[in-house]
């Protein structure tokens, strides 16, 4: 009877541990679910704050301001979040620690990538090396001004 006893508790051990296994894989605990939401957002709030920038960039050049003249403009009247109407919302929940921890590297690249993809040929930028240039000269003028 003891030997039927002791292998219906192996049994029922193992039967515990691929129960806990099964649903450990599946059960995200919340600290790493709100990471992940936490670097969602993030990454959103980046790609915003960069549209501002390509967005002022391009109604600037559309009305006939030197790139040198549009960049500037675009990168000041970018330098703070509350300069920029679409981070309003964030801005009064959040303050400016989040804006704070944003990747200002990531930033310039999107938004010298939005700049590029939508009115780089009103720039003349028309190949790789033109595109490269441009990074270089918005990345240059962001780091003066500090973004």
């Amino acid at each position: 009877m003891s030997n039927k006893l002791l292998k219906q508790l192996k049994s029922i051990g193992l039967g515990l541990f691929i129960s806990y296994l099964i649903a450990s894989a599946i059960y995200t605990p919340p600290v790493q679910a709100a990471k992940s939401l936490e670097l969602e957002d993030k990454a959103n709030l980046e790609e915003t704050v960069s549209k501002g920038y390509s967005n002022k960039f391009c109604n600037a050049i559309g009305m006939g301001v030197s790139k040198e003249g549009a960049l500037k403009l675009a990168i000041t009247e970018n330098s703070k979040p509350s300069f920029n109407p679409s981070l309003w919302l964030d801005l009064a929940f959040s303050g400016n620690e989040k804006f704070n921890s944003l990747d200002q590297d990531r930033i310039i690249e999107l938004a010298s990538d939005q700049v590029i993809n939508r009115c780089g040929i009103a720039i003349n930028i028309t190949n790789e090396s033109e595109r490269i240039d441009f990074k270089d000269e918005f990345r240059k003028q962001a780091k003066t001004n500090k973004i």
